[in-house]
């Protein structure tokens, strides 16, 4: 048996049950990979290093399926379920891992000079409840020298997006300046693709950032009784990218209570005023008024925002159950869009809750619970389920019904490439028959992982279900925002239809290139 000239961390359980070992390997050419560091997740976390032939080795784990995860400079993070038999005493497995791409570039001015603690945002297009929107993938920040550098990502199409110093929309302390889409776009229809294949490191995406351009937008600040406009705070915040938007710095209020805000790129705001200097605690201030606002190329004026009494309510509804589920087993919560409040229901036994504290704003309505699937979340006759929702302050009712999930059952199968070899590490994910995959939609189960043998046994409800099965873990959201991609998958795999008590056994073999 050959050991590793690099253990970190062998499992402290007293008795050895099952050894494990294996090697790391690129993807492609099956090149063996040192250095890269492994953790073995079966009940405790072991920690391991492949050492010059990429081999490694763990002992004493427990005889139980394990998750081991990989990571290493240059390489996309890898996750395999590795199954162990009751009777296995060891277990050899090839862990195949695919080479990271990255982005690098700088960040300029109209006359070259470098920007630095710029907020550089590198997005995709996927989609989330059905629609396809661009979103974030990973943020950092410009260096002294204007640079940056984003790695660990894996093959697909990106566009680059960076925001000014301070990130107001108004410039910060970078007057006049407007956010940019690479290479110097002011929204996504002029944006550059960037497409990586694997382990392409793109040098040079460099984004330029100009002076003037956007929009004006004014309006004016009405206090209530015995407050002048000194004692009044306005600020705009950026929603973009499906991220929580960032506020940037308040807004200059005039004598008068006037305001205006010049170079307004285009884009989706949040414009808040109020009497407090404390914006979106779970506090709320006492005195408020939010408004949404979308820019595009035309001057916005005559905006009013009528700073009232912030309307604080008790939202009361009631839970309806179908089928077994009881009503103290469901789960309600409005998540407030510009801050970390979440707001959780208190419910009764006989249906009936209370979420407290709710006020003026913008929330995302979500319900769960055992044994159960939420059919419908209506606030005053709107429909909010998994969707956003502009809440006013006003009176309001809320009205759940959740339905008994059908009991789970197995599906299992096994994955293979066209020359019959198994599949280990690929996401099979399941989408309900009229339903669209999303980051987090409604009704989607979360995909199964195959072993290293390529099975995979996972608990489903009853339904027809489309299959697809992504190789590499890192690109499904962008697989399944792909129509090339998802056609090909479906002509592979008919609809599975999912009966009580046992199924089938399914082997799906990947399309050949």
């Amino acid at each position: 048996m050959r050991r590793p000239t690099v253990l970190l961390l062998l499992s402290s359980a007293a008795v050895a049950q099952v050894a494990l070992e294996g090697d790391a390997v690129r993807k492609s050419t099956g090149e063996p990979l040192p250095g890269v560091r492994v953790a073995a997740m079966c009940g405790q976390t072991s920690w391991a290093a492949t050492d010059a032939a990429g081999h490694f080795y763990f002992s004493g784990l427990a005889a139980e399926s394990c998750m081991l995860s990989l990571d290493g400079a240059g390489w996309l993070p890898r996750n395999q379920l590795v199954t162990i038999g009751p009777q296995d005493t060891h277990v050899t497995v090839q862990v195949p891992m695919t080479p990271q791409a990255s982005i690098a570039g700088k960040v300029v001015d109209e006359s070259g000079w470098p920007v630095a603690q710029a907020s550089v945002t590198v997005a995709h297009y996927g989609t989330d409840n059905g629609v396809r929107r661009m979103q974030r993938v990973r943020s950092v920040e410009t260096d002294d020298r204007g640079e940056y550098r984003i790695g660990k990502l894996p093959a697909g199409r990106y566009y680059v997006r960076v925001r000014p110093p301070e990130g107001g929309p108004w410039g910060g302390n970078q007057p006049d300046y407007q956010p940019a889409w690479y290479p110097s776009a002011a929204d996504t229809a002029d944006a550059r693709a960037i497409d990586l294949r694997e382990g392409l490191d793109a040098a040079g995406i460099d984004v330029h950032l100009a002076r003037g351009g956007g929009v004006e937008v004014s309006g004016r600040v009405i206090l209530p009784d015995g407050y002048q406009p000194r004692q009044g705070y306005l600020y705009m915040a950026w929603e973009d990218l499906g991220a929580t938007p960032v506020p940037g710095t308040g807004v200059p209020i005039a004598a008068d209570g006037s305001f205006a805000l010049r170079h307004v790129g285009p884009g989706k705001y949040t414009l808040t005023a109020s009497t407090s200097y404390a914006l979106d605690n779970s506090a709320p201030p006492r005195y408020m008024t939010t408004r949404t606002l979308v820019v595009a190329g035309q001057n916005i004026d005559g905006i009013s925002m009528n700073v009232a009494r912030t309307a604080v309510r008790e939202l009361r509804g009631t839970i309806v159950c179908e089928g077994g589920v009881k009503p103290d087993q469901v789960r309600i919560a409005l998540q407030r869009r510009i801050s970390a409040v979440r707001l959780m229901a208190k419910v009764e036994p006989d249906g009936s809750f209370v979420i407290p504290g709710v006020w003026p704003g913008r929330y995302t309505g979500s319900v769960s619970a055992d044994g159960g699937a939420a059919e419908s979340f209506l606030l005053g006759g709107q429909e909010i389920l998994n969707r956003e929702i502009d809440f006013d302050g006003g009176e309001a009712s809320l009205r759940v019904i959740v339905k008994e999930r059908g009991t789970p059952d197995r599906v299992s199968g096994a994955v293979t490439d066209a020359s019959d070899r198994p599949v280990a590490g690929a996401s099979v994910v399941f989408v309900p028959s009229g339903a669209t995959y999303g980051l987090s939609p409604s009704g989607t189960v979360r995909p199964a992982s195959t072993d290293q043998n390529g099975a995979f046994t996972w608990q489903i409800p009853p339904g027809v279900y489309r299959v697809y099965v992504v190789e590499e873990p890192a690109e499904t959201d962008q697989a399944m925002a792909d129509p090339d991609f998802l056609r090909t998958q479906e002509k592979a795999f008919p609809p599975l239809t999912v009966l009580g008590g046992e199924n089938p056994r399914l082997k799906l073999v990947l399309p050949s290139n």
